[in-house]
């Protein structure tokens, strides 16, 4: 069984700076901010992420396996919102099943979020990845 992920400085550091720039309205590559209410407290999350187009649709890749935002969403039904630079979207996320979770896997691994240098990629200590499919 694969050791659980912990979120190390980096990681903490680097959600906080895209959190804030998404919602001043800045737009960055494919980066969005993920409103999802707290399973147990109801409060909105603001969970900053990376949106993959992958033929021709949207997906939100939980790059640290089943974390906390993907136990919320899980929670609401796969109801959230969707914030890219000034521009906000009400989604409904699909848990994709192992068959069509594959190839975006294998996409967001190799290709890593757009626009990002690999270096960076390998520093936030990604290993694994579960695909949600987002629709509007």
């Amino acid at each position: 069984m694969p050791r659980p992920y912990r979120v190390g400085a980096f990681v903490r550091a680097n959600n906080a700076v895209m959190r804030s720039l998404v919602n001043a309205g800045v737009r960055i590559g494919t980066f969005a901010v993920l409103t999802v209410p707290g399973r147990e407290t109801g409060r909105p999350v603001h969970i900053p992420l990376v949106v993959f187009p992958y033929a021709g649709k949207d997906y939100l890749v939980a790059s640290y396996g089943v974390v906390n935002w993907v136990r919320n969403l899980r929670a609401a039904g796969g109801r959230a919102e969707l914030r890219r630079g000034q521009v906000t979207e009400k989604i409904t996320a699909v848990e994709l099943p192992a068959e069509q979770a594959g190839p975006v896997l294998s996409f967001s691994l190799h290709s890593g979020p757009p626009g990002i240098p690999r270096l960076i990629v390998r520093l936030s200590g990604v290993t694994s990845c579960s695909p949600i499919s987002t629709s509007t």
